[in-house]
């Protein structure tokens, strides 16, 4: 079984006409003869972005599709409604290898090009991802320090054992979790971690490195970066990830293991 997964942030204003368009072309395919290799297809939303999967027999039944009338005539009508997009990555079921998208290659990068800074669109970018995470109740508990500043870089290169790599990284992020507003005073944990890991996969899709530095719940580590960058008492530091153009590039590594795989019960 393939699956195709196609993600595309939607026009302001456009999201509800898009769905009801792109339910119509869903039912139309269904329909028609000729597309009965189209197995399924979902649509999930969240905050003004769309995922289209499609489950496929096999890759050539999903060649036939995207040379069909159908697909052709699909995708500018759908395209009109997208603000940017659409980026697709290709999953194949039976392997459980997707070579192609960027939470399959991230990987942990911990070296990284001299004189490359990260453009400031890219930044920006990688925090939208993150600001997109779930979080318990939709609070959002988080803010963020981005830091490029040489000697603060290498303040926080020594604040900890395992962070000596964000002297060298031309840019640090700092997740800031703000418990008062939190879910029930005490989601935020979860709420950063998922942050944290979207920022990470947006990294890699930007064609850059980084790497999550630990310090929650490290009491010594935190209070190090709330005494360096003057934090108030109401906002506790989480995590640093230390990005920029690696030395080496994010690849896919076959990481599944099936013997941690439970069905129904442990």
């Amino acid at each position: 079984m393939i699956k195709l997964i196609s993600s595309f942030r939607i026009k302001s204003g456009m999201k509800e006409t898009f769905i009801k368009k792109a339910h119509e072309l869903i039912e139309k395919s269904r329909r028609e003869p000729g597309n009965i290799h189209y197995d399924l297809c979902q649509s999930v939303t969240e905050e003004g972005t769309m995922a289209f999967i499609e489950s496929w027999r096999s890759p050539e039944a999903l060649k036939e599709h995207e040379a069909s009338e159908h697909f052709t005539a699909t995708v500018p009508e759908l395209a009109k409604f997208m603000e940017s997009g659409p980026v697709s990555a290709i999953y194949d079921e039976v392997s459980g290898k997707s070579p192609s998208g960027p939470l399959f290659k991230r990987r942990s990068i911990r070296s990284f090009r001299e004189n490359a800074p990260v453009e400031k669109e890219k930044i920006t970018r990688i925090l939208e991802a993150g600001m997109c995470a779930p979080s318990g109740g939709g609070k959002a508990p988080w803010e963020f320090l981005v830091v490029t500043d040489e000697k603060a870089r290498k303040a926080v290169s020594e604040m900890s054992p395992h962070a000596k790599m964000a002297a060298k990284a031309p840019a640090l992020i700092i997740t800031l979790a703000l418990p008062d507003i939190s879910f029930k005073g005490n989601r935020w944990p979860l709420d950063l971690s998922a942050c944290t890991q979207n920022m990470l996969i947006q990294i890699a899709d930007e064609g850059l490195g980084g790497v999550w530095l630990g310090f929650y719940p490290e009491d010594e580590r935190m209070e190090k970066l709330r005494q360096y960058f003057k934090l108030p008492e109401s906002v506790v530091p989480f995590s640093v990830i230390a990005f920029g153009y690696g030395d080496k590039e994010n690849e896919y590594a076959d990481r599944y293991d099936e013997s941690k795989v439970h069905y129904e019960k442990y």
